[in-house]
């Protein structure tokens, strides 16, 4: 398992198709992280019947 915290920013493309990275807004940062309560997120990767599964919780 894993723990990743929540970055405040998310990456776009430009017009020329560069990748520059904004600052999200107040919406997208609340609903991602529970009104700020949650600013880490883990990841668990697990086998079952040979089949590797990931879960993002």
């Amino acid at each position: 398992m894993s723990i990743h915290q929540i970055k405040k920013y998310k990456t776009i493309k430009d017009e020329n198709g560069n990748k520059i990275q904004v600052t999200k807004i107040d919406k997208e940062w609340n609903r991602e992280t529970k009104n700020g309560s949650a600013i880490f997120y883990f990841s668990v990767r697990y086998t079952i019947n040979k089949k590797t599964k990931h879960t993002v919780v």
